[in-house]
């Protein structure tokens, strides 16, 4: 959902050396953003005090 918005902006945020990281990242974020199509909260959410604004202000959200 957040691609349509013009006030938002997506970008990796990632950082390691070695394969076994980069591994370990790929599926973290992968999982992640999983979580997120099914409409639940990430594991890793690093501000949920937001959580129940944005519900307010984007009703059908997760």
């Amino acid at each position: 959902p957040y691609f349509g918005f013009d006030n938002v902006i997506i970008t990796p945020h990632l950082a390691g050396i070695t394969e076994e990281s980069m591994m370990r990242m790929g599926v973290g974020a992968a999982g992640e953003a999983l979580l997120v199509l099914a409409n639940k909260l990430p594991v890793n959410l690093r501000n949920p005090e937001v959580v129940d604004h944005y519900r307010r202000r984007f009703p059908a959200s997760p």
